[in-house]
């Protein structure tokens, strides 16, 4: 599994596998965010690769300002398995979450 953030959104970058995923990814929402919610709205299906558009909601710890960000998440997946994630959101507004 290879997941991309991108630039500018908290944690941004490439991780490689599960771990890396966990330790580099969900372990600091887990940590910075009192609530962090990805809320699809939209699945769009093409072949091998599936595009979800939605919104993240939540409330970071740091400020315990809101959170209201679109995002697009590309998912690809080979052999019945997911191999590649992009993850796409307005970095301004999440920034603005998390206050200065």
């Amino acid at each position: 599994m290879e997941w991309t953030s991108v630039e500018g959104f908290p944690n941004s970058g490439s991780y490689h596998g599960p771990q890396a995923v966990r330790d580099g990814v969900f372990a600091h929402f887990a940590a910075d965010w009192t609530e962090f919610n990805p809320v699809p709205e939209r699945f769009i299906p093409a072949d091998a690769t599936v595009v979800v558009l939605g919104r993240y909601t939540g409330a970071y710890r740091g400020s315990s300002r809101r959170l209201n960000a679109r995002f697009a998440h590309v998912w690809e997946g080979a052999d019945g398995k997911l191999v590649r994630f992009l993850q796409i959101s307005d970095t301004a507004v999440v920034r603005d979450a998390m206050g200065p």
